[in-house]
Order: C-alpha cells, then sequence, then structure tokens
C-alpha cells in the first residue's frame, strides 16, 4: 500500500487529510436536501431599501467592490485547480494527491510508476473522476462558504454600521434593530444547518494540506505548485479571520448600541423597549455542542 510506505509524517497527514476530504466529497453528492432558509437570507439581501447617508453608502460601495474581486478571484482559482489536477492524472499519475497514484509501485530509480496494464483509458477514467470530484467540492465551497456566508455577514456588519449612525427617532432606530434581528435569526438558521459544519471542517483541512505542501514543496524546485498551494493557504486564512472578525464586530457594535440608548433614554417604556432587546451573535462565534449535533 501507498500509505504503508510513507515515511515523513507531512506525507502521512497529507494522506489522512486526502482521504477524508475524497470522502466528503462522495458524501456531499448524497446531500440533497432543499433550504429554503437559504432563500430567505438572499431575499432579506435582496429587498433592503432605505435612504443611506453618502458615508454609508460609500462605505458600502468600496467594501462590495473589493469582496467581488475577492470572489472573482476564489470563482477562477476553484475552475483552474479542477482542470489541473485531471491534466496531472493524464501525464504525471504517480503524484501522491492522485487517486490513480493507489495503482503505482516503487520503480528501481527510487521513483514510483504506474504498470503498463493501466493504459489511456484507464487514466482518462481517473482523469474524470478527479475532474468532477474537485469540481464538485469547489462549487459547493464557493457557495455555501464564500458567495452566500461572505455576503450574508457583511450585509448583517453593514446595517449594524447604518443603526449606529442613525439620526433617527427612538423608535425608528428600534424598527430597525428588530428588522435585523429577523435577518440574523435566518441567517443563524441557515450557519447552523450546514454552512457552519462546511467551514469547520473544510477550512482547517484545506489549511492544513496547503501548509504542509509548503512544506514538501519548500524544498523543491516545483514553484507552480509552490505558489498555488501558498494562494491556497493565503486565501482560506483571509477567509477565516474575516468571517469570524466581521461577526465578533457585529456582536459588539450591537452592545454597544444597546448601552449607548440606555444612557440617553430617559423615558419608561424606551427603557423597557431596550431590556427586552438582545446584541446580535452570529452562530460562527458561539455554537454549542448540541447545536453542532455531538451531543
Amino acid at each position: 500500500m501507498r500509505l504503508a510506505s510513507t515515511s515523513t509524517l507531512p506525507q502521512l497527514a497529507i494522506g489522512i487529510i486526502l482521504t477524508l476530504a475524497y470522502t466528503m466529497g462522495f458524501v456531499w453528492r448524497i446531500d440533497l436536501k432543499r433550504d429554503p432558509i437559504l432563500a430567505q437570507v438572499w431575499n432579506f439581501i435582496a429587498a433592503r431599501n432605505g435612504h443611506l447617508s453618502a458615508k454609508a453608502a460609500h462605505r458600502e460601495l468600496i467594501l462590495f467592490s473589493c469582496l467581488a474581486f475577492f470572489l472573482e478571484f476564489i470563482l477562477i482559482i476553484s475552475f483552474i485547480i479542477p482542470l489541473i489536477v485531471a491534466m496531472l492524472t493524464l501525464f504525471s499519475p504517480c503524484v501522491p494527491p492522485l487517486l490513480i497514484s493507489l495503482l503505482c509501485h516503487p520503480s528501481q530509480s527510487n521513483g514510483w510508476k504506474l504498470d503498463r496494464m493501466y493504459g489511456p483509458v484507464t487514466r482518462m477514467g481517473f482523469a474524470i473522476l478527479e475532474l468532477v470530484q474537485f469540481h464538485v467540492v469547489g462549487t459547493g465551497g464557493d457557495y455555501y462558504i464564500n458567495f452566500f456566508m461572505t455576503t450574508a455577514v457583511v450585509r448583517l456588519w453593514l446595517d449594524c454600521k447604518v443603526l449606529t449612525e442613525s439620526g433617527d427617532t427612538f423608535e425608528n432606530q428600534v424598527i430597525l434593530y428588530r428588522r435585523i434581528q429577523i435577518y440574523e435569526k435566518a441567517l443563524n438558521s441557515c450557519i447552523r444547518d450546514r454552512i457552519f459544519l462546511t467551514l469547520a471542517l473544510l477550512g482547517p483541512l484545506f489549511q492544513i494540506l496547503s501548509g504542509f505542501t509548503l512544506v514538501e514543496m519548500a524544498n523543491s524546485s516545483n514553484y507552480s505548485t509552490l505558489l498555488a498551494c501558498g494562494l491556497l493557504y493565503f486565501t482560506m486564512l483571509c477567509l477565516t479571520l474575516f468571517c469570524f472578525s466581521a461577526t465578533g464586530q457585529v456582536n459588539q457594535i450591537t452592545v454597544n448600541w444597546i448601552a449607548g440608548r440606555r444612557a440617553v433614554c430617559k423615558t419608561r417604556v424606551n427603557r423597557k423597549t431596550l431590556k427586552s432587546l438582545v446584541s446580535e451573535t452570529v452562530s460562527l462565534i458561539l455554537m454549542t455542542p448540541e447545536e453542532l449535533g455531538f451531543a
């Protein structure tokens, strides 16, 4: 077996991580459950209305423009990587990350080679399998983690910033906060259903895989693989830091807003209204084992 002949810890870790990745990819194909809450969140984003100040509109334009470039970059990578993997299967079948490499055996030149009995038809079949597999994982991850979650969290953060900068009456601010709460509940329900687990499993998976590959490739002359793994590691690191920092800021902004309103509210009715409000907490920063299904 190829795994039994692995001599270094990084190679063993890469093999285990890749096995988990392939297993998750195949299981992902069976997950055909309809998710109406995700559509509700998109409707909340699309139906957003109201007049923004010049500062808020400028901030929203800059943030969503940067986010659009970032998402387009990830989308391009998600289409290029499956093609690269398929080409490697055809021309370099004994590269360890490939499934067809399990059919390779040691050669006399201290390398690995594929038996002659596995001809072009076998390579083409494995290439198609690798292409479909990586494309499914890439497309699903892009949609749920990148396109949906980043856009939804950014929308929530922007609405909270608009709330703190609003000069409306107390009653109008409470109405706006209630709308944000409805949106936050729908977003948390969708994250608890699948997105949090997807990020919690795939994020560290790809980070560890790309990190070990960077260690292996640093001492070789394969600069293209080194660059690709470096971009993947940097992208996943930025995405993880962005999501968790944005959700933390949402909670802190709402806590400060409620505390500030309590300091200026004088009437008894307004104070009772503030007591009924709770700060916004996205599930990325607060998730119990029972909600994850481990208890």
